[in-house]
């Protein structure tokens, strides 16, 4: 994953930045409803991984980039999260997204990764501890 995208400040970031740190990587925007849907789940999910030490990150790839999903984000309460912006959709089109949500699980060393699509239960216990014994791998 070597395209770049844009932090909350508008810096570039690349994945390989987050390295070190298990990455749950979801892929969203405002105009999708199963995405909006599950945000206060990735919310609460990132609560609890933080002591695992795993990343969630939010990639949205609305064309308005972080002027327009920052405020949305803050309207639902989302916190806890990092964010990443993919106006182009250059990395998304790079890992092969196709359909919206699409989450992606990297391990720390990003060598190995597990993609979900569609929407989930983030929080659900059952997949928290899904989410950690993939990223101990």
């Amino acid at each position: 994953m070597t395209s770049v995208i844009a932090d909350e400040t508008g810096a570039e970031l690349l994945m390989a930045d987050l390295a070190g740190r298990p990455v749950l990587v979801n892929f969203w925007a405002t105009w999708c409803a199963p995405c909006v849907a599950e945000l206060p789940a990735l919310s609460r999910a990132a609560a609890a991984l933080a002591d695992d030490d795993i990343v969630v990150m939010l990639v949205s790839i609305d064309r308005g980039g972080a002027a327009k999903a920052v405020p949305f984000l803050e309207r639902l309460g989302v916190t806890g999260v990092r964010l990443g912006f993919d106006p182009k959709a250059k990395l998304s089109r790079e890992v092969g997204i196709r359909g919206l949500p699409t989450s992606l699980l990297l391990t720390s060393s990003q060598d190995k990764a597990w993609r979900f699509v569609g929407p989930f239960e983030w929080d659900s216990e059952d997949m928290l501890a899904l989410i950690r014994d993939l990223a101990a791998r």
